[in-house]
Order: C-alpha cells, then sequence, then structure tokens
C-alpha cells in the first residue's frame, strides 16, 4: 500500500486538472472519456462521476494509475497526470487516435482489406509484448480485465494496453494467501501466476459461480465482460479476486487473438439471442449464456482458421457474413493454422497448459518474420 500512495503521490501534485477544447469520445463504468488540449498536447481524459466516488472507486483508480505510471512500456498508455479532488477528478492519459481495437475491428468488417494480415499480427505482437512486459515484471502484475475494449490503437496502427481498474500485483496477492508457484518453472513470468490453482480451477470450473440476479451490481467480477474470460474466473465468481493469476491474462489474450483474425466480436451469436431484451437484462442473459458454455468447455470455432490456408487474399471483396467463408473474410497467411493452435493453446482448460505470454510472443514474432520473408 506504501508503494501505491508512493507512486500516487508522484503523478497527483495538484488538486485540479485543467484541460480545454474538450469533446465526448467515451463512457466507462464510472466515468467520461474526453479528448481534450493540455499543456499544448491532445489527450485523453478519464473524468470521473463524482456522483460514484468513494472509497473503493479510489483505490481503483490509484491502482490504474500507478500500475500504469510504475510500468512505462512502449504498449502501455501512458498516465500523464491525476487526481481525485472533486468536483474535478480526473486522470490524463496520452490519446490514441484510433480508438479502442473493438472499434477498429468493427469498422474494419466491412473492408477487411483495410486491415491486413501483417497489421493483425502486428497489433497482436503489440498486445503480447504489453502483457509479457507485465507478468515478467518484479511484481508480476495480472491485468484480469485484457479485451479488446481495453487496448488501444494509435495513429500508425499500433496498439497499447490500458484500463487497470481491475489489475493486481499477483506476487503480493499470492503471498498474502500463502500460495506460491508451480516448483519445475523458471523466470518471473512463471512464478505466482496461477498455476498452482489448476486443480482447484478445474475442480470448480463446473461450479461456476453466475449472478444472475437483475438487481445486482453488472459490474460483479465474477460476470465482468464474461466473453474474454477464462473459466476459472468464471468458477471464481465475485468473491474470488485472489485465485488466479496471469495464465488468466492468457485465454483473454486468446480471444483477442481470435477477434483480430475474425474481425467479429466473441460469442456473437449468443448475443444475438438476446438481443430483443432491455440493455441490463441483455447483458445479464448474455454473460450468463457465456459462463455456461465456457465452463462446460466450450470454445470459440477454430476450424475455419484452420482450413484458411486454401483462401487466400482473393476472398476479401466478399462480404463479412458470405456463408462460403465461414468466418468474416480477411486475408489469409500461409501460417494462419500455428496461428490457430496458438488461440487453442491459450483456450486449455488447465491455466498450466496455457503457454506464457513471452512463449507467445515469440511465436507471433516468428509468424510475422515468415509471413515478410515469404
Amino acid at each position: 500500500v506504501d508503494y501505491i500512495d508512493a507512486l500516487w503521490t508522484s503523478v497527483s501534485q495538484v488538486k485540479t486538472l485543467k484541460f480545454e477544447k474538450a469533446i465526448k469520445i467515451g463512457r466507462g463504468g464510472f466515468s467520461t472519456v474526453l479528448r481534450a488540449a493540455w499543456r499544448g498536447s491532445t489527450v485523453a481524459v478519464k473524468v470521473l462521476d463524482p456522483k460514484k466516488i468513494n472509497g473503493d472507486v479510489v483505490d481503483a483508480i490509484k491502482r490504474e494509475v500507478t500500475t500504469m505510471t510504475a510500468n512505462r512500456h512502449p504498449h502501455i498508455v501512458t498516465v500523464l497526470a491525476a487526481s481525485v479532488q472533486l468536483p474535478d477528478a480526473s486522470i490524463i492519459m496520452e490519446h490514441c487516435l484510433h480508438g479502442s481495437l473493438s472499434d477498429v475491428l468493427a469498422r474494419a468488417r466491412t473492408r477487411p482489406a483495410r486491415l491486413c494480415w501483417r497489421v493483425r499480427t502486428l497489433m497482436a505482437s503489440d498486445a503480447a509484448c504489453g502483457l509479457a512486459f507485465l507478468h515478467s515484471s518484479s511484481n508480476q502484475i495480472a491485468h484480469r480485465d485484457f479485451n479488446t475494449s481495453n487496448l488501444l490503437v494509435t495513429e500508425d496502427m499500433r496498439v497499447k494496453i490500458a484500463d487497470f481498474g481491475l489489475s493486481r500485483l499477483v506476487r503480493a496477492a499470492t503471498s498474502t494467501s500463502g500460495t506460491s508457484g508451480t516448483s519445475g518453472t523458471s523466470g518471473k513470468e512463471n512464478e505466482a501466476d496461477g498455476v498452482a490453482n489448476a486443480g482447484v480451477a478445474k475442480a470448480t470450473v463446473s461450479n461456476a459461480k453466475v449472478v444472475s440476479d437483475p438487481e445486482g451490481d453488472p459490474e460483479g467480477f465474477g460476470l465482468r465482460n464474461c466473453l474474454f474470460h477464462a473459466p476459472e474466473v468464471i468458477a471464481a465468481g465475485a468473491g474470488g479476486v485472489s485465485s488466479f493469476g496471469t495464465r488468466a491474462d492468457v485465454f483473454s489474450f486468446g480471444v483477442v487473438l481470435w477477434c483480430l483474425a475474425t474481425l467479429a466480436p466473441p460469442w456473437e451469436d449468443v448475443q444475438a439471442e438476446h438481443e430483443h431484451l432491455p440493455e441490463l437484462a441483455r447483458f445479464y442473459q448474455t454473460m450468463r449464456a457465456v459462463a455456461k458454455k465456457v465452463a462446460a468447455g466450450e470454445r470459440l470455432p477454430l476450424d475455419a482458421l484452420r482450413s484458411a490456408d486454401t483462401r487466400v487474399s482473393a476472398n476479401e471483396h466478399r462480404s463479412p457474413d458470405d456463408p462460403e467463408n465461414g468466418i468474416p473474410s480477411f486475408a489469409f497467411a500461409g501460417n494462419t493454422a500455428r496461428y490457430a493452435e496458438l488461440i487453442e493453446l491459450c483456450f486449455s482448460t488447465d491455466p498450466s497448459a496455457r503457454p506464457s505470454m513471452t512463449h507467445a510472443l515469440r511465436a507471433l514474432r516468428r509468424m510475422r518474420r515468415e509471413e515478410t520473408n515469404a
């Protein structure tokens, strides 16, 4: 806590943060995101809702700011300043022109050729690089909310990790609870990464705690964006904060890889089944349905990717919904079968069977080199 407080002090020296020419570009659970001018630069400003500021929110803000400040990296969004002084509580961060990866992929569905395969593998490598850096740090940080909405895309189409409100220091949390990494592993990335809990995770997946009370908190941890969650996260439910580590991020990274390949949101068919419901009910019913599927061992389909080697970029002019393509069309590279194998490894039910992010990064870089030299 002292470490977090010290870092927080270093980036929150002012009581209020004055910015100009603000334009709303998004909204989060307890904040509005603006594009604004600050000290001569274009920045993103997360303005906090005064009505939702309480002790837990302040702790989450401090965790997000200090994590991003202590772990400066080319593929992690930079925090420039922060303040929790009401009514102007806000966080100022670097601005990423193209918004979230989720938005970029949605725009690309109508024109897949605009987001070629090489750019997508570069984006995947960027995300893997940032996540590997977090997992390999001295405090070993798990993001815990890794998804396409929390990956931001810069003007030159590079990807940066953002939104660390749910992140935690894995080593600190596991040492407090008396757990440790699996013996036989080496390197900081493999210590305290949740692998030691693999047996527990497998035993509890079938009893996944899926919150279904519509009067409850839609941001409840066990249900928060189950579209990207690992089975052990779903099994842990709202109270299982310390029962998993970095390998849960690896599962989420596999879902991001799948989205990059297909240009589709995860579990789109399940989401479509509940489109007719009111917003809150739609959220709960969709998340509950996805959670049950993942807990039962069902994963996003990879067959179309495995057979993609025979369908090359000539298909790009087709509609994303063309049934002949099987999945939204894009420029398939010769190594998509190995790309699918990497996703499948990330999707393993047993956390210890998932690759480390360093391993995933090496695999993606090898694919990129082969694609460049082809």
